[in-house]
């Protein structure tokens, strides 16, 4: 008797056994796995795919691994997940911007949200930049003038001979005919080029000083651009197509870290017609503690070197930016320090 009930026990044991072990293994649910984390589903198996959960939607690629962090090309289209959900809208990816619908994929081209038209690349969905649209003509077309082989109503008006032809404008004309004072020279990247010409003929004037001008584009900055901090790799210093770069990064995208913006600076004053350097160096922190990396810029303005630091001027003056604007050394070295021998001396 003894040994029956032994041997039921035992086969007791058993189912209960194998019932939780089937229990475990037919969980459904996200978990750690080998490679990452994944999700088994009722029968079983990873699930492969997007997977609508209660937090939102994941993607689980062909090996079963759900995709965590940063951009993903799916059948043709580009999402974006953090923390292993979908994005949806405006986000910040790395150093580029891009929007997402309400499907999650990456929108390309022109596309209008919150009643603004924005430039989208049409290969990597990365944001271009905010188009400014032109009041529409009533009727869809611009009128055009055509000649009448109908006479005048008036007599025609003859110049008189005793009248001087009016003086020529001072100023060079822009692409469009109209006078700017992007008169220097180009960086050859034609969509940087187009947002410097764009900012220079609405802030600045062709008939005012190279100071006031300057001033113009320096306070825009102030006003206009945030600071995010952004790795640069500076092994091979500011050599001309890595301060491109960074200007067109942030001019495009209203910040970047203090490299981008000295670049921009010195894209500025170089279109203005000023021998500009970025300047690589340190600044003093508020508590006077430490010395912390930074860059600005040197130009040249009418044969006199100056300083130009439009984000430490922001950010570490009580409101008064133009602290840094067009300084000689003796202005700025006690919160600026660089390398005197390497660049022009301004005094």
């Amino acid at each position: 008797m003894k040994h029956k009930n032994r041997v039921f026990t035992l086969v007791l044991l058993a189912m209960i056994t194998m019932t939780i072990l089937a229990s475990c293994g037919t969980a459904t649910g996200i978990y750690i796995g080998k490679e990452g984390r994944y999700y088994r589903g009722q029968d079983g198996k990873n699930h492969i795919g997007f997977l609508q959960t209660d937090e939102g939607v994941r993607y689980f690629a062909e090996n079963g691994v759900m995709f965590e962090d940063g951009t993903i090309l799916i059948d043709g289209h580009l999402y974006g997940f953090s923390d292993g959900l979908m994005l949806l809208g405006w986000q910040d990816i790395g150093t580029a911007t891009y929007y997402f619908d309400s499907s999650g994929q990456a929108v390309t081209g022109i596309q209008k949200i919150d009643g603004k038209s924005y430039l989208f690349d049409e290969d990597t969905c990365v944001l271009i930049g905010e188009i400014e649209e032109e009041s529409p003509v009533p009727g869809g077309e611009d009128p055009v003038d055509e000649p009448s082989d109908e006479p005048s109503d008036g007599p025609g008006v003859e110049p008189s001979p005793s009248e001087e032809p009016d003086a020529e404008p001072s100023g060079d004309p822009g692409d469009n005919g109209v006078r700017t004072a992007a008169i220097g020279a180009l960086t050859g990247n034609d969509r940087l080029d187009a947002e410097v010409k764009k900012l220079i003929d609405e802030l600045c004037d062709p008939d005012k000083d190279d100071e006031y001008n300057l001033g113009e584009l320096f306070d825009w900055m102030v006003e206009e651009l945030n600071y995010k901090y952004l790795t640069v790799d500076l092994s091979k210093g500011y050599y001309d197509e890595l301060v491109y770069e960074l200007a067109e990064y942030v001019i495009l995208h209203r910040r970047g870290s203090c490299e981008h913006q000295a670049a921009l600076m010195a894209v500025f004053a170089m279109r203005l017609g000023h021998e500009s350097i970025v300047v690589p160096g340190e600044f003093l922190s508020d508590d006077r503690t430490e010395w912390v990396e930074h860059a600005w810029v040197i130009a040249n303005v009418n044969g006199s070197y100056y300083h130009f630091d439009p984000l430490f001027g922001r950010n570490h003056t009580g409101g008064r930016p133009r602290t840094f604007f067009m300084k000689k050394d003796v202005d700025i070295e006690d919160v600026h320090r660089w390398d005197r021998d390497a660049y022009p001396v301004c005094e």
